[in-house]
This record gives C-alpha cells, sequence and structure tokens, in this order.
C-alpha cells in the first residue's frame, strides 16, 4: 500500500526527509515536497535495504525509515457503512483505534488516542470517515451531532478537549482528516487553521470526495489543503521544526 509518492507536498513528506537524512546519510532540503530529488533518495534508500524500488513510501520502507518506533493512530468511524478498509488499517499500520455509534464520542474518541500513545511519539494522527466543509464525524456514520464529530463552529468544551491532544505529538507531527471536502471553502481553511492552531501542529485534509479502500486507504485523493500553526508555510515550519536541536 502506497502511503506517500512523488508530487505529494503534506507534512508527513518533510518527516521522510528527515528520516532520510539521519538513517539515509542524505543532505536533502527538508521542505514537505516528494519531488524528484526525494524520490531518487528513496530509490537508494530501498536499494540499500532490500525494499521494493520505488521512490514511493510503501508501508514496509516507513517501517525501516521509522527506526525510533514513532507512532501512526489511525481512527476509523466504522459506523460509516461506506468504510469498510478498516481491515486494510490492521494489515498495514497495526491496529487503528475502531469507532461505532455512541454517546458522547468525540470525547470518547480522544480518550482512546491518548490511551493508545506512547509519551509523545505520535508522527501522524488520521481520522477516517464522513465529511463535510469544516466537518469531521468521527463516531456516528452519517449523523453530524456535536456529541459526535469535529466542527469548526462546535463551542463549549470542544476545542480545549481537542487541545489536550497537544502533548501526544513529536515536534515533527501532524494530523490529517480523511472525510470528504474537509478542507474546501472558507469553512474548511477557518476549521484547519484552528485545529493547527490549537494542536501546535500542520492540520491536513481533502478537498473532494474521499472514497479509500483497498491501495487508497492511506493517501488523500485528489487536492489536499495543509495549513500549520500560527500562519506559516509548509516550507518554513519544515525548516523550523526539523532544525531544531532537540531532534
Amino acid at each position: 500500500m502506497i502511503i506517500l509518492r512523488r508530487g505529494d507536498r503534506l507534512p508527513s513528506v518533510a518527516a521522510v526527509q528527515y528520516f532520510l537524512n539521519l538513517y539515509g546519510n542524505q543532505q536533502l532540503a527538508i521542505d514537505g515536497d516528494l519531488g524528484p530529488i526525494t524520490s531518487e533518495a528513496l530509490r537508494e534508500f530501498q536499494i540499500e535495504n532490500d525494499l521494493i524500488v520505488s521512490g514511493k513510501v510503501r508501508n514496509a520502507t516507513w517501517q525501516k525509515l521509522n527506526q525510533r518506533n514513532r507512532q501512526i493512530i489511525d481512527s476509523v468511524d466504522a459506523t460509516d457503512d461506506e468504510i469498510t478498509d478498516y481491515l486494510d488499517f490492521q494489515r498495514y499500520n497495526g491496529e487503528p483505534i475502531i469507532n461505532y455509534g455512541m454517546s458522547l464520542g468525540v470525547r470518547n474518541v480522544i480518550n482512546q488516542i491518548k490511551s493508545k500513545s506512547q509519551g509523545g511519539k505520535v508522527v501522524l494522527l488520521r481520522f477516517h470517515g464522513h465529511g463535510s466543509p469544516g466537518h469531521m464525524i468521527v463516531s456516528s456514520g452519517f449523523d453530524e451531532d456535536s456529541g459526535s464529530s469535529f466542527d469548526l463552529d462546535y463551542a463549549g468544551n470542544f476545542w480545549p478537549l481537542l487541545g489536550s491532544l497537544q502533548s501526544i505529538f513529536l515536534p515533527f507531527g501532524s494530523i490529517e482528516f480523511h472525510g470528504c471536502n474537509v478542507a474546501m471553502g472558507v469553512r474548511g481553511e477557518r476549521f484547519l487553521r484552528r485545529v493547527a492552531n490549537t494542536l501546535n501542529v500542520p492540520a491536513t485534509a481533502g478537498v473532494r470526495s474521499q472514497y479509500g479502500g483497498g491501495r487508497d486507504s492511506l493517501r488523500f485523493e485528489g487536492r489536499t489543503r495543509t495549513f500549520c500553526p500560527n500562519g506559516i508555510q509548509l516550507k518554513d515550519w519544515a525548516l523550523q521544526v526539523m532544525s531544531s536541536s532537540y531532534l
């Protein structure tokens, strides 16, 4: 299963570039852009480690790069009867968090993520389920109530509750929403900006429909939008966090 490939511009690409510099003896510019130079560096790393040589990041390449057991956590809304690909997550990325319809689902999902995380080692947190502009359903299929979804306009304790996840991330961690249309329009932009500022990590989502399944379970389909904390650009964020002495 392909996780990243040439042309992707994502925070997770910056993490791969950092790993290649660390373990592959490369001297890549860390900018979040999987262009021809990064693709060739991946090919060299794959040759050296007896992996399928493609210049793409498949699960085996990720596992080899991820030598310090940094975590990817997937949260799947299995109440959505169109989400049938959580078996793909189990095959390629261990045990995902599987959610069904529940009261106070947002709180339960966040608590499960905290329990699964290992002391600030999360490099990528992904949510899979239905979505709409500025909205991601996490535990109710099609029901968009405030107890089971993330939404731009929810007030009360939602944003502080989401903010409690900040401590699970590595400095170069990021969050992705794989629901349909989450990044679309003004609502999508405002939602992602607020998530990024709340968690202090970049937030990414797809603009168009996300069908998932099979080889596309762990990838975005079509155009994405990424917003970094404090409104900085992806390239500047990557340079800032990757050059920090604590990495």
